[in-house]
């Protein structure tokens, strides 16, 4: 991820619901790799959302929040783990899990460190 912005195309994969919430996980491939990102139905539903199987989703991974005029929903998620061998950067925004794929988040970042999902429907 470099310090601009980066808009990315993707498909959603997998939709499925976190048990105990009224959270729906979302599965997004883009360029090969899977983007897992939890969000509240209640966002979804406020925005106008409803993301399904097969549709396009534009997704945007950045340092800084920038224009946020674009998006539908837009995520501050702070880094805690890294697991470099199997590719995957961890993050929560709020207690919502975000699973990144380092592939397309580009270069290093650190534990601690925030990162912003943009994201239309």
């Amino acid at each position: 991820m470099c310090s601009g912005e980066r808009k990315m195309k993707g498909t959603i994969t997998s939709m499925g619901i976190v048990s105990y919430a009224n959270v729906k996980r979302v599965q997004i491939e883009i360029e090969g790799e899977t983007l897992d990102v939890e969000i509240p139905d209640k966002l979804l539903q406020e925005v106008g959302a409803d993301p399904r199987v097969g549709s396009e989703v534009e997704v945007e991974l950045s340092r800084e929040p920038g224009d946020l005029s674009y998006w539908q929903i837009v995520m501050s998620a702070e880094t805690y783990l890294k697991q470099e061998a199997q590719g995957k950067i961890y993050a929560s925004a709020g207690g919502l899990q975000v699973v990144i794929p380092s592939k397309i988040l580009g270069d290093k970042i650190d534990i601690g460190e925030k990162v912003y999902l943009k994201l239309r429907f």
